[in-house]
């Protein structure tokens, strides 16, 4: 007779570590917070992985059982920071500026008991200043773009920037911060709002709102005031409600 034939498959349940740690990586003035990935502990010895919350600082803290000794692997991981949290993205960026200048590392818990203080036993992809310092610059003026503004948003897609928007970031830091921005100016369009002429040349304030582009997103932070030397201009044929007002240069 047929008989029916069942099947079944056994298998480990993936553990789940009840007590996660966070260590807190140091390097002068500066520190990191990492969060637990993984911890696993055997004959041969023991290691626990983590990495900070953009993603863009991952280690490797591993304990040989038999001789006890200790090594940490450091690995940036830049790519990580698109789409990341503006303000966890430049902890990190601030992190990996200070320690290419200093080098000094440390290792500790929450409550500030030292871990592992050894850089000769570090192995760390180290990134030097020159190529640290554009992306402290640029996630810099993120953050200044972020602290001012009214909603929230996210790190943008780096790999796709253009210099004009990395400049135009840096124009809005300055402004933010209570700078002026000189810029050369070619021709302007303004609105004429009366018949009365307007005896040139003179100096020309134009009031518009500020805003800063972020990937898809547009982002209001207020009004800017521009002062423009206006040398000439054209009234258009086809538009008599408008003024084009051309530079001295």
């Amino acid at each position: 007779m047929q008989q029916d034939e069942m099947f079944s498959r056994i298998g480990l349940l993936g553990q789940i570590d009840p007590h996660p740690l966070t260590l807190v990586l140091i390097s002068d003035d500066t520190h990191i917070a990492l969060e637990q990935k993984s911890r696993t502990s055997g004959r041969i010895g023991g290691e626990w992985t983590g990495e900070d919350k953009s993603g863009a600082i991952h280690i490797r803290l591993r304990t040989e059982a038999n001789s006890l000794e200790t090594t940490l692997e450091i690995t940036p991981h830049l790519t990580s920071l698109s789409g990341s949290e503006v303000l966890p993205a430049f902890k990190a960026i601030d992190f990996l500026y200070t320690n290419s200048q200093s080098k000094n590392l440390e290792l500790q818990t929450l409550h500030g008991k030292s871990i592992y203080s050894n850089p000769t036993s570090t192995n760390m992809q180290i990134l030097d200043q020159e190529t640290i310092l554009p992306w402290y610059e640029l996630l810099l003026s993120l953050k200044e773009i972020h602290d001012e503004a009214l909603v929230d948003f996210q790190c943008p897609d780096f790999a796709s920037l253009n210099e004009k928007q990395v400049q135009r970031w840096k124009e809005i830091e300055h402004l933010l911060k209570g700078e002026c921005v000189i810029r050369h100016w070619d021709t302007i369009k303004i609105c004429r709002e009366s018949d009365k002429p307007v005896a040139l040349p003179a100096g020309i304030a134009v009031l518009s709102e500020l805003i800063a582009t972020i990937g898809t997103q547009r982002i209001p932070l207020g009004y800017t005031q521009r002062l423009l030397n206006a040398a000439f201009m054209d009234i258009p044929k086809n538009n008599e409600n408008e003024y084009i007002l051309h530079s001295e240069g």
